[in-house]
């Protein structure tokens, strides 16, 4: 469970659902939490360019992005603005927002579509199934499929997290 007080969420949406390619998304909604519980949730508009995109982010102070498919470039750039991407995630923005603060969203129910079932995939080395965690504090997060879990900070600690 994510217990670090005053933490900003951004959840790429689409009709009440993660977006499916967060490059082209047109807004996120934006998920204040206050000692574990959920705060005041607005939308955020979301600038066409995938660089003003992760300055929008930077600048509503997000410290983890929960989306679908996203971009390396994308990605990269969110990582060196200290934001934390939870990708290839689908599913109704309330179920995954409940999924994150119970820290499930390595259930397979939340993998986007065609995400770790291919046999073609799993031989080139694609999507994994798993969770990454924190050696210090126990903290778990979905593994991110083509991130090593030592590039992700924990929330709680930042230090870098390790495979489970």
């Amino acid at each position: 469970m994510h217990t670090e007080p005053n933490l900003r969420i951004a959840i790429g949406s689409w009709q009440g659902r993660v977006s499916p390619v967060f490059d082209v998304t047109r807004q996120a909604e934006l998920i204040e939490l206050h000692a574990n519980q959920v705060g005041p949730r607005t939308l955020l508009p979301l600038p066409d360019d995938p660089s003003a995109k992760v300055d929008a982010l930077a600048v509503a102070e997000v410290s983890a992005l929960i989306c679908g498919a996203v971009s390396r470039q994308v990605q990269e750039m969110l990582a060196q603005r200290g934001i934390q991407t939870i990708a290839f995630i689908a599913g109704e923005v309330d179920e995954v927002l409940a999924a994150w603060m119970d820290s499930r969203l390595g259930e397979p129910a939340f993998a986007m579509p065609g995400c770790c079932g291919g046999r073609r995939r799993r031989e080139r080395g694609g999507c994994t199934d798993g969770v990454c965690h924190c050696p210090q504090c126990g903290h778990h997060v979905a593994h991110v499929p083509g991130q090593p879990c030592r590039e992700q900070l924990c929330p709680a600690c930042h230090i870098p997290m390790i495979r489970a």
